[in-house]
């Protein structure tokens, strides 16, 4: 292979690297450039051969593979060159965008507040609304607040319900149980046990 092919296929690496591409296809590039390179360096392999002249062979390898090398990161610079300046781009129409938003929102305040002069109320009615927003907010948790306490309390309620109906059930036994102690005629005493027990 003589120079004029091997400055034609830099040149043709070269056309396809300083196109702006992203990073996968930049690495998808070099992986297709790495195996051209490899084929390249088969061929002229292969010519060597047929010609004869290894020293020669060997010696305008090395200067094709230190040449391929410097091509290489020339084109990985370029490349990551290309990246920063398109991230500084994004960034930079970001920031651009923010502001333009940033500008829209300021317009829409000052218009609302225009409008609310117009009509006769200042900020001072939008801050009694938001203070009625508020206190209906407090009022709204205070009375959760109370059916909760109102839910505890009736709980308690029939439980102390429940213990008084207990407390006179256990009053009737005992009353029964005084009734059925009676004495016979013969002085005895007679003793009566309720079946009924509680806890």
């Amino acid at each position: 292979m003589d120079c004029m092919a091997v400055l034609h296929t830099r040149k043709h690496l070269f056309f396809l690297f300083t196109k702006s591409t992203p990073k996968e296809e930049a690495e998808l590039r070099f992986c297709q450039l790495t195996r051209e390179y490899q084929a390249l360096q088969r061929a002229y392999a292969l010519l060597q051969e047929q010609v004869g002249g290894t020293l020669d062979a060997e010696r305008e390898a090395r200067v094709i593979i230190l040449t391929a090398i410097s091509f290489i990161s020339e084109i990985f610079e370029k490349t990551e060159q290309i990246l920063n300046n398109r991230r500084h781009l994004y960034r930079l129409k970001t920031r651009e965008q923010l502001q333009a938003d940033l500008l829209r929102c300021q317009a829409k305040i000052e218009d609302l507040e225009k409008a609310l002069v117009e009509k006769g109320q200042d900020s001072k009615w939008v801050e009694e609304k938001q203070l009625l927003i508020r206190t209906n907010q407090e009022l709204l948790e205070k009375i959760y607040r109370m059916e909760q306490e109102e839910n505890q309390l009736k709980n308690e309620m029939q439980d102390a319900k429940d213990q008084n109906e207990l407390l006179e059930f256990r009053v009737l036994e005992l009353e029964v149980r005084d009734s059925l102690c009676c004495k016979l005629s013969n002085g005895s005493e007679i003793m009566f046990e309720p079946k009924l027990k509680f806890l």
